[in-house]
């Protein structure tokens, strides 16, 4: 998710240099301006249980005959596509793929509801009040007046936001740590980690395989309703 946000930013971050202008990132500015408990109970409770339903349980199941990895695969595009922006898709995509992945191997829709809801807790919940608590963003928007001014007045209240950028510094630390060390659990049981099992159905299809997979008009509808989503969100 780290990586994918990070290309999701640098992706954003050209195509604004092209059009002149920055691109919003629509998540952080809704999840900043809601109540925290409402993003609490929407974006660690709700969402992760009705996505899991159904991004896992019944898109996955129902195209897993086709092949384990065509049903991760699946899982993690469409699911990128469902937010709906730039900004989010590229860590969505890689998400979507990790739990389809845990959907498949599994077949136990608690584990990656419980994943779900756990990131979506420090990403969402945990992370905006971090950010709230601490002050980063306005300390974050007068580093950026300093820079653009030189004007040393602007310091003093530059000042007062080093306790909370040290805070904060410490958390996003504490989380690059956890990552970290999620990749080495990751490397020593990669033996685990087999994708993906052969398809049941689609040697039958012969020719007929993509057309089923990915060119029937459900599929083509939906890439197109959120791509056109995602374009007019980057034009905005």
């Amino acid at each position: 998710m780290y990586a994918g946000n990070l290309i999701g930013t640098a992706l954003t971050f050209g195509i604004g240099m092209v059009k002149g202008t920055g691109v919003d990132n629509p998540m952080v500015s809704t999840v900043m301006q809601l109540n925290p408990w409402v993003t609490f109970v929407i974006a660690v409770l709700i969402a992760p249980t009705a996505e899991e339903l159904l991004f896992r349980k019944l898109l996955t199941e129902r195209i897993v005959k086709y092949g384990e990895f065509a049903a991760v695969l699946a899982s993690g595009l469409f699911f990128g596509l469902f937010h709906g922006n730039l900004n989010q898709f590229s860590y969505a995509f890689l998400l979507g793929l990790f739990l389809g992945f845990i959907y498949v191997k599994t077949g136990k829709l608690r584990y990656t509801i419980g994943l779900h809801m756990a990131i979506n807790f420090i990403g969402s919940s945990l992370g905006t009040w971090m950010l709230r608590v601490t002050g980063y963003m306005d300390t974050m928007e007068t580093l950026t007046k300093f820079l653009n001014t030189k004007d040393l007045t602007v310091l003093a209240d530059l000042g007062n936001g080093i306790v909370g950028m040290f805070i904060f510094g410490s958390y996003a630390s504490l989380i690059l740590m956890m990552a970290g060390a999620g990749l080495i659990l990751t490397w020593l049981n990669r033996k685990k980690f087999v994708c993906c099992a052969p398809e049941e159905k689609v040697a039958s299809l012969g020719k007929k395989k993509a057309a089923v997979m990915i060119g029937n008009p459900g599929i083509l509808l939906y890439g197109a309703f959120w791509i056109g989503i995602m374009i007019w969100q980057l034009l905005q």
